[in-house]
């Protein structure tokens, strides 16, 4: 079945329009309807896309969420407000806190130095 899906679609994936190195068999997973065979990362991505797009407006109105997001950054795709970020491109300088060790590291280490050590002979 993937093989054919696949040798219909020329190996190519019908969302990235790249050659198919590791195949997934897409498909909808309230009715087990095979959808097509995608690149595993665009199958994975879309996945994640349909779950996130279900949490934010309920199940049955995805795909008009999906559209409106993309009509969005197509409208504000040339900046139309004219405004930009107040830190937009500025480089922070973050201050890295040395990490502690664990109590538990700590505490095994202390034990060790407390411990005799064996001489050899």
């Amino acid at each position: 079945m993937r093989a054919t899906l696949l040798d219909k679609q020329d190996g190519l994936c019908p969302i990235c329009k790249q050659i198919i190195v590791y195949p997934a068999l897409d498909h909808c997973h309230s009715t087990g309807n095979v959808r097509a065979v995608l690149c595993s990362k665009c199958n994975w991505m879309e996945g994640r896309i349909k779950r996130a797009s279900t949490m934010a407006v309920g199940p049955g109105n995805e795909l008009e969420y999906i559209k409106a997001i993309a009509e969005y950054w197509e409208h504000h795709a040339s900046n139309p407000s004219n405004i930009m970020y107040p830190t937009h491109g500025m480089k922070k300088k973050r201050k890295r806190k040395a990490k502690q060790p664990s109590t538990y590291v700590v505490e095994t280490l202390e034990v060790l130095r407390k411990k005799p050590r064996k001489r050899r002979v």
